[in-house]
């Protein structure tokens, strides 16, 4: 069953607005959802690796977040060894459309 995003799960800070996800599958999901609302391959950025040995951010990753601000739409994991990865999509004049993205499919 597709999993979907609870408004309630949304926050805010100054900067961001924050989407977090639930659970490892929307996790997992997440690259391949950014797709399908209409991202391309050109503009979706490999992920960045922070302090650790490079991993593909779409195995062995815990639950995570879409940060979302006025430039560029982030998708972050956290792996089991504490790693975080960073996939950045630059958009324009807020164009996004997170509505685009309620529904996140399993593997």
């Amino acid at each position: 069953m597709p999993i979907k995003f609870n408004p309630t799960n949304i926050y805010s800070n100054a900067k961001n607005h924050v989407l977090r996800a639930d659970c490892l599958a929307a996790a997992r999901s997440s690259i391949r959802c950014l797709l399908k609302a209409g991202v391309s391959r050109h503009n979706l950025c490999r992920a960045e690796i922070v302090g650790g040995l490079h991993r593909s951010p779409l195995k062995g990753s815990k639950p995570s977040a879409l940060m979302l601000n006025e430039k560029h739409l982030t998708v972050r994991y956290h792996s089991k060894n504490c790693l975080t990865y960073s996939a950045h999509l630059p958009y324009a004049n807020k164009q996004f459309d997170l509505s685009r993205m309620v529904h996140w499919e399993e593997d």
